[in-house]
């Protein structure tokens, strides 16, 4: 990388080129938008050439950044923008800690910048960082979902009959047959036909076996809260539906 030497930012050219762009930019910081005093603010070379003065590059190469702004570019101190949001994950029991406020979280929410690498943080640090808004929302999904899955593997709506466990949740109805080594899972759907509104249930079998019947319940939670069992019917049934049609009373049906 190329850097200009910092004598050459004592002549007077210098000083001059400097008011000029700090006039031009309203004496504010074109990233955090805040209005300061000359003493405050400093000129940032978007790029450099081996060999050119600082007052040698155009008007449009130089833009107006604070102290913090700049040290932020040129990556002397954390950056407060151009995080991007890569995903959250559940700590579950374990406390974790925000890389960026230090405070206590559960759930981890990972960021990254191109020129500071990544932050595990919490969401409302990660929505300042990334503008990813509604992150805290999704924490509250997925406490709920967590919460549901809980109260399903223990819900005494499960029936038990010889070798099998049954229940309905969600318009789908669970068999699990444990065979002693390994459990099956079937899920039987309701399907409605497109056109006809004609009213069916489908047999679905995982090809899976299972070492538990707690790991078959919670496949059977996973691919019905996910959307990936209504997705399956959408590709393999084309003249049917898994949605439940909503009747209009004011219509005739013949």
């Amino acid at each position: 990388m190329t850097f200009i030497s910092s004598n050459s930012y004592r002549d007077k050219k210098w000083y001059d080129k400097r008011r000029q762009i700090l006039a031009r930019d309203n004496h504010t910081c074109t990233r955090c938008g805040r209005h300061l005093s000359d003493d405050q603010l400093q000129v940032h070379h978007l790029h450099y050439f081996e060999g050119r003065k600082p007052w040698e590059y155009e008007d449009f190469e130089l833009i107006t950044l604070c102290k913090h702004c700049h040290a932020e570019e040129h990556g002397q101190i954390k950056p407060t923008y151009g995080w991007n949001y890569e995903g959250m994950e559940d700590l579950e029991d374990l406390v974790g800690e925000c890389d960026n406020c230090h405070q206590a979280i559960r759930y981890a929410h990972l960021i990254s910048h191109p020129d500071w690498g990544f932050m595990t943080v919490g969401s409302q640090c990660a929505e300042n960082l990334t503008s990813e808004y509604g992150l805290s929302e999704r924490e509250d999904e997925a406490k709920k979902l967590a919460q549901r899955y809980r109260r399903f593997l223990n819900s005494p709506k499960w029936k038990h009959r010889k070798n099998g466990y049954f229940m309905d949740f969600d318009d789908c109805h669970i068999k699990i047959w444990d065979n002693g080594n390994y459990c099956n899972l079937d899920i039987v759907v309701s399907l409605w036909h497109r056109h006809t509104l004609e009213h069916r249930y489908e047999k679905l079998r995982s090809k899976q076996k299972y070492a538990t019947i707690e790991d078959a319940k919670t496949q059977a939670f996973k691919v019905i809260t996910n959307g990936s069992l209504i997705k399956y019917c959408e590709r393999h049934y084309h003249n049917d539906t898994p949605y439940r049609p909503i009747y209009n009373d004011s219509e005739n049906y013949d």
